[in-house]
Formats: C-alpha cells, structure tokens, sequence
C-alpha cells in the first residue's frame, strides 16, 4: 500500500503542529534502536525469512513505511552514536590536557604547597579537612589537584579535602616532589 494511500485526504493537514512531531526525536534511545530493528527487519530482511515469520502481507501493506522509519531511525541513531562518540573524545582529550597541566604544576609546587601535600602522605589518608578559606587548599583545588567530597562542611567553614587518586599515585611514584 502506498503512503499516500495510508494518509488520506481526510487525514491530511497542512497546519499539522511540528513540535509534536519533533518530540519523536526526543524518544530514548532504546526506544529508536527497537524502531530501527523492527522496521528495518519489515523492510529489508529477504522475503523467505518474512514468509516463514508469517508478515508478508504486513510488508505489502507497511514496507514503505517500515523502510521510512527505518530510515529516520538509523540516521537518528547514526546521529546520537556520532554525538557520544564526538563527547566522549574530547572529554578525553580535555581530561588529558588538564591532567597534563596539573602534572606540570606538581613539578613547580612551592614550599607551602609541598607541605600540604606531604600532609596526606604522612597521615597516610586521602582527606584532610580545613577551613574553606585555606588559600593552598583553594588553590590546589582550582588547578584540580584536590576535591572537596562534599558540598556539606564538617563544622561552619570546615570542607574536607581529598587529594584526586591520580594525583596520589603520581606523588607516590615520585616523592621528590615532596621535598622541601
């Protein structure tokens, strides 16, 4: 059966409302990949494994259909793998550039720096808490070297700070940075 056939004159309307028909592309992404699969077996599978699933009649009086949203399905999921995939590079490549820079900032840490540091390393711990307005704290924090764990303080203005696991095992490894 053609599309046009399915559409009807009746049915046709040229002040169709276009945001409910963009809020299709809003769909999960399960939901398009079960459209995808579902249509695109209708449409494109050979006809003896149609025969033997019993739809052929559905293909004569769909297919087009079925190819269509098929169609419309894969570009919208090429399209959403082609984001992720873009998203998940360069949140790599940003990642790397920053770990980069703050591996460099470790090799020029001054003496107050150091200190703090060594802190974790001579308590043996991950976090230690202080004041909110502890400049090296606040600045180690900036360059991402440390995180607060929590947005609750301890006691007023007492954050605990963890040092970042990449960090830790990078001044394990190098202990020299340490050294005042």
């Amino acid at each position: 059966m053609p599309i046009t056939s399915l559409l009807g004159e009746s049915h046709y309307n040229e002040s169709m409302d276009f945001s409910k028909f963009l809020e299709w592309f809003k769909a999960a992404t399960s939901v398009i990949a079960a459209l995808f699969i579902a249509s695109g077996f209708l449409a494109w599978v050979p006809s003896r494994l149609i025969d033997g699933a019993r739809l052929t009649a559905k293909r004569e009086d769909y297919g087009e259909w079925a190819a269509l949203v098929a169609l419309l399905s894969g570009a919208l999921l090429l399209t959403r793998s082609s984001a992720w995939l873009f998203k998940q590079v360069t949140d790599a490549i940003e990642t790397r550039q920053r770990r980069k820079q703050a591996c460099s900032r470790l090799h020029s840490l001054s003496s107050d720096e150091r200190s703090f540091l060594a802190e974790y390393f001579e308590k043996d711990t991950r976090t230690l808490d202080r004041d909110m307005t502890h400049g090296v704290a606040q600045g180690l924090l900036r360059e991402g070297i440390l995180f607060r764990p929590s947005i609750a303080s301890k006691h007023y203005l007492t954050f605990a700070y963890n040092i970042q696991p990449w960090v830790w095992d990078y001044l394990l490894k190098r202990p020299e940075l340490l050294r005042p």
